[in-house]
């Protein structure tokens, strides 16, 4: 349940916010994550791989540096790093504070 709840945030932060990122595959990215949720009930293998696949799908929809969507992938990453062993985070979480830093410092 609590993922299901999750994975509407994600969707409602998806579907308000515009940016230079393709938002057509941003949207694309949260409602097959929501769809790939349900599914999976309480698989949480599946439900790993679905979140994992949303932030593959956020960077190759040149989201995953855009500040608009740093909530909904943090939240992503989360669950990942919760519930999945958290081995993909690391390098995330780092990266998105390198791009933070970045953006603060121009």
């Amino acid at each position: 349940m609590r993922y299901t709840m999750l994975v509407f945030v994600i969707l409602g932060l998806v579907a308000s916010v515009s940016c230079v990122c393709n938002t057509t595959a941003a949207w694309t990215c949260a409602s097959t994550l929501a769809s790939e949720v349900i599914d999976a009930g309480i698989d949480n293998a599946k439900v790993c791989s679905a979140y994992r696949k949303y932030i593959t799908c956020m960077s190759n929809a040149e989201c995953s540096n855009d500040s608009s969507y740093t909530t909904s992938i943090k939240a992503a990453n989360l669950v990942i790093n919760v519930s999945c062993g958290g081995a993909m985070v690391t390098a995330s979480v780092l990266t998105m504070i390198l791009t933070v830093f970045a953006m603060l410092f121009k």
